[in-house]
């Protein structure tokens, strides 16, 4: 029996997971970690309840990914010099020398699942993910085109 687009949508999703996983295993990060690397790279100095936002993560969450990447050398805090409840978020060598493994690795990714597809299927995907994205968002069609 044929499956579902579901059930292949669903295995896509933890294949992909599983691969990304152990890939990041290799680099030394958890899962999740290397968006919270890259949101700390590109917002240097912010503080963690602007990536708690940016991420829509729980705020604990956050906090335990923050203490581990701290711990393993990838960024470090600063306490603000006007409110000492607020820490300011960097990144450190290692953890750009890491950011720049993981964007490397999305491009070898985005470079081997290219060649599966023509330019046209390429452009009918994209399209085909941005309404389930934007229907996941709660944008309406009509909305969008007005």
């Amino acid at each position: 029996m044929k499956p579902s687009a579901e059930q292949v949508f669903k295995e896509i999703i933890l294949l992909n997971f599983q691969k990304n996983y152990a890939k990041l295993k290799e680099i030394g990060l958890y899962p999740g970690q290397e968006m919270i690397l890259g949101y700390i790279i590109h917002h240097e100095g912010g503080i963690q309840n602007e990536l708690v936002s940016h991420t829509k993560k729980k705020a604990s969450t956050i906090a335990k990914a923050i203490n581990r990447m701290e711990q393993a050398g990838y960024i470090y805090r600063e306490k603000d010099t006007k409110d000492k409840r607020i820490y300011h978020l960097y990144t450190t060598h290692l953890g750009k020398m890491t950011y720049d493994k993981i964007a490397e690795l999305k491009k070898c990714e985005c470079e081997y699942y290219s060649h599966l597809f023509t330019e046209e299927e390429k452009a009918n995907i994209y399209n085909y993910l941005i309404r389930i994205r934007d229907c996941l968002k709660g944008v309406k069609q009509n909305e969008k085109n007005s």
